[in-house]
């Protein structure tokens, strides 16, 4: 038979660690996946991180070639299938733009120490004490 067959499921013996493998679970009556609560999407790819019989450490392949994780899974309940390289090279190479975190001007950033800064210099004014609810 020929393993390197991308539809074919790889025996749990020949899982290897730095393989690239695509994850199906059987469903059970309800067709919910019968596999420790884990829910594998269908088509993502994973990487094989180690292998302890019969647990593997998978990681979660992202675009641009991240890897979330670590998701452990039973070999004895998952089917593992190798995943061609031109797919993997696909999504590696898959940039999302990234988001800025905030429109905010870094050099007005307000840090802690400016702010306890502000409260020591509020603790000794004349005046009395300021509105808690006002930091400054």
């Amino acid at each position: 038979m020929d393993y390197n067959n991308e539809s074919i499921g790889i025996p749990a013996d020949d899982v290897k660690a730095k393989q690239y493998v695509l994850v199906s679970v059987p469903l059970d009556e309800d067709g919910d996946p019968v596999c420790n609560g884990h829910w594998f999407p269908p088509g993502k790819p994973y990487r094989v991180e180690a292998v302890s019989w019969p647990w593997v450490m998978l990681g979660f392949l992202m675009p641009g070639g991240e890897l979330k994780g670590p998701m452990v899974a039973d070999l004895r309940k998952i089917k593992c299938m190798r995943v061609d390289d031109s797919y993997v090279n696909a999504l590696k190479n898959f940039k999302k733009k990234r988001q800025p975190r905030c429109n905010c001007d870094k050099s007005k950033t307000i840090t802690r120490d400016d702010v306890r800064r502000k409260l020591d210099d509020d603790s000794n004014d004349s005046d009395g004490p300021r509105n808690p609810d006002v930091p400054f």
